[in-house]
């Protein structure tokens, strides 16, 4: 099943993004060090834990497992693929 990349309209148009992401990763809302499950489908409708947007059923969403114990929680793709690119980076 091919996947392919949603355009996500919150993450093109948010300038303010990557100060969301550091405000997540700051607060432990999402683990630096990685989900432990990850599972992609169709949006339902919930809000996306990166740019705090609705996540379309015409679009794909990441649930994400965080931990064994914690809620899943979901994201568009691109703010999903925005999330691992800054988990690479060192923290400053």
């Amino acid at each position: 099943m091919e996947l392919g990349l949603d355009t996500c309209a919150a993450a093109s148009v948010d300038d303010e993004l990557p100060q969301k992401l550091a405000r997540l990763v700051d607060l432990d809302k999402l683990a630096r060090k990685g989900p432990l499950k990850v599972w992609a489908g169709t949006g339902k409708g919930g809000v996306c834990a990166l740019c705090f947007k609705p996540i379309d059923p015409s679009q794909s969403e990441y649930e994400i497992e965080l931990t064994e114990t914690a809620q899943a929680v979901r994201m568009h793709v691109d703010c999903f693929l925005s999330w691992r690119r800054s988990r690479s980076q060192p923290a400053e």
